[in-house]
């Protein structure tokens, strides 16, 4: 049985919020730390101007404290990955029943 069910799946659950949410992020220190593990700031466009700079410059983040959320984003990304594939396995498994 899995721990999480897609109604109740806190990573699916957080991440739509930051999405669809109209609040900006950006605005309070709290807020973006939140958003930058859940949703992440940075960009995989190279096309796109970097948040980060500025978040770090507004908030009085240091570099470790950037190097931080990023890992922090990393662990939140691998942990929602995994999530995900015990949910899949679950349905094929529910599926054959």
């Amino acid at each position: 049985m899995s721990l999480f069910k897609p109604a109740e799946n806190v990573f699916d659950s957080l991440e739509q919020m930051c999405a669809f949410s109209s609040k900006d992020w950006s605005t309070e220190k709290e807020a973006a730390w939140l958003y930058g593990i859940v949703s992440g700031w940075d960009s995989d466009d190279p096309d796109d101007d970097p948040a980060m700079p500025e978040l770090q410059a507004r908030f009085g983040w240091n570099d470790e404290a950037v190097a931080r959320l990023r890992r922090l984003r990393e662990q939140w990304v691998t942990l929602a990955a995994a999530a995900a594939a015990e949910e899949d396995t679950n349905d094929r498994l529910s599926a054959a029943d």
